[in-house]
């Protein structure tokens, strides 16, 4: 699974995603995707099924981790979740 990490994106990336992936993102969705960021390129491939409701701070240090050119971390890193 991914926690996205809020990056902000530019219109530049966007309009490469809508291309690869042929969707289109409306001006409300530019607009949050610069301001809070996310992870266009998982639309249409993932499915959001949850949000950090405490702990951020964890989620900032995992962001912080050296990760290998996939993109995940170099150490694993364990977590215990918690289904509300």
């Amino acid at each position: 699974f991914y926690i996205v990490h809020g990056k902000s994106v530019t219109d530049d990336f966007l309009t490469e995603q809508e291309n690869a992936k042929g969707i289109k993102y409306s001006d409300i969705q530019r607009q949050l995707y610069k301001e809070y960021g996310g992870a266009p390129f998982l639309d249409n491939e993932y499915t959001v099924f949850g949000e950090v409701v405490e702990g951020l701070e964890i989620v900032d240090k995992i962001a912080t981790m050296p990760t290998s050119r996939s993109n995940r971390p170099q150490t694993d890193i364990k977590m215990k979740v918690r289904v509300l």
